[in-house]
């Protein structure tokens, strides 16, 4: 028996295997590549068994006409992929990070590469040094030059406050600030100078007082832990949590995999971070030589738009016809809600005001960025919003309307990016704190 009369006869075996083992290796790497995998594959595997009760000659012709179909979307997929690497670029922030901050050194400056918290969470290397602290620092060292990011203006240096924040010290000695700000990195305002952040730009255009405790990666977790360590303390007119559509419940998913931050869901759980901060300090700065050392063994990597998943899923083509799948399966929607509920009620606790600003993911924006869950995560999140009465502003239909979005657009925003964000918060702004 020829090896061709072989696989037409086993080909339903064949593919069902193969299925089962792709399975397994996508259930390693996600369950978003998991579910891609399980509809592709048994898609196949089903086509492949119905082949079975036909006919030799029917069976033998779609097979072979299904195999030649899938070598020409391989073929196209992969052209696409190679289309699109034309405009990769060969980076390496982490080096690049380093050979900055070794100038700096050599220059004599006292200075301290960022660390911020989902890092010790994220980084098995760095995750090791918090087993023995009993708690997750929510800031950066105080008091510190830090080295932040560069996304093409060269890299930014500002000084923390005395908690580790992105602040000028004396805003602290304020016991009721107008706005409390919590959210990631760009609420934190990555990548620009000082005057360049969205809350810089708000306090430009209102009389308002403001204390802003975002920080690169922070997701819902770790939103509420600040809230909790320093809201208290604060005790703001109106608290802002700046959620991002992109990454900000993948987050929760890793932060609810740390006990330390988990037990923050407990109302009355608080560490007393905000009295605590000389000790941070010194296990932070403990800390700087093993940053040093991942930051100048960190090798270049290419920045790639395709890989081996994109492939055998079709998602460069897809995307090049618009052809979107994808399930939030993973998501926790339910102890997404449980915190939203939590920060309303702490916060209306001292007799503040909760708002959310909805900032979509910023790859609705890039051409040929897939962002297969947007849709979805935004109902959910929307509908949480609503259930819950908690004020929102939606920055989507403002960015929609911005024909020249994309150029603003870096890994995070550019100036001008940050600029009309702010603007647009400030406006809103105006309303819930009834000033002019």
């Amino acid at each position: 028996m020829s090896t061709s009369k072989v696989l037409l006869r086993f080909s339903p075996i064949l593919v069902l295997t193969l299925t089962a083992g792709t399975l397994y290796y996508a259930h390693k790497i996600s369950i978003e590549f998991t579910a891609e995998i399980a509809f592709l594959g048994l898609t196949l595997a089903a086509i492949g068994f119905g082949c079975s009760f036909l006919s030799k000659f029917i069976r033998d012709q779609i097979i072979l006409s299904l195999i030649a179909i899938m070598i020409t979307l391989f073929a196209a997929d992969y052209w696409i992929s190679l289309d699109r690497s034309e405009t990769a670029r060969s980076v390496d922030a982490r080096e690049g990070k380093y050979a900055a901050y070794n100038r700096l050194k050599s220059e004599g400056v006292d200075v301290m590469p960022t660390t911020p918290p989902f890092q010790l969470l994220h980084d098995e290397q760095i995750s090791s040094w918090t087993k023995d602290l009993g708690f997750v620092p929510l800031g950066y060292h105080s008091h510190k030059l830090l080295l932040s990011c560069d996304e093409g203006s060269g890299y930014i240096t500002y000084t923390s406050d005395r908690h580790g924040f992105r602040n000028l010290d004396h805003k602290w000695d304020k016991a009721k600030p107008d706005v409390l700000y919590i959210g990631d990195s760009f609420t934190e305002g990555d990548c620009v100078q000082n005057d360049d952040t969205f809350t810089s730009v708000i306090e430009r255009q209102l009389p308002i007082t403001t204390i802003n405790l975002g920080i690169g990666g922070d997701g819902p977790l770790l939103a509420l832990a600040k809230l909790r360590e320093y809201g208290q303390l604060l005790k703001p007119r109106k608290v802002v949590w700046v959620f991002y559509e992109g990454n900000d419940l993948a987050g929760l998913k890793v932060e609810s995999q740390n006990q330390m931050l988990m037990k923050y869901i407990s109302p009355d759980y608080i560490v007393g971070l905000a009295t605590q901060q000389e000790q941070i300090d010194l296990k932070l700065a403990a800390l700087v030589t093993s940053a040093e050392n991942l930051l100048k063994t960190a090798r270049p990597q290419k920045v790639v738009k395709s890989s081996f998943k994109d492939l055998i899923l079709f998602r460069n083509l897809r995307t090049k016809l618009g052809i979107k799948f994808g399930n939030i399966a993973e998501y926790d929607f339910e102890l997404f809600e449980r915190i939203l509920s939590q920060m309303q009620h702490e916060t209306q606790s001292w007799g503040g005001g909760f708002a959310v600003v909805y900032l979509p993911d910023i790859r609705r924006y890039i051409p040929d960025e897939e962002t297969p869950y947007s849709h979805q995560i935004r109902q959910e999140v929307m509908a949480s919003l609503r259930k819950l009465k908690i004020p929102t502003l939606d920055l989507q239909p403002y960015l929609d309307a911005e024909d020249d979005i994309k150029d603003r657009i870096r890994g995070h925003f550019d100036e001008q990016g940050y600029h009309l964000i702010g603007t647009i918060i400030a406006n809103w702004l105006k309303n819930e704190l009834h000033v002019n």
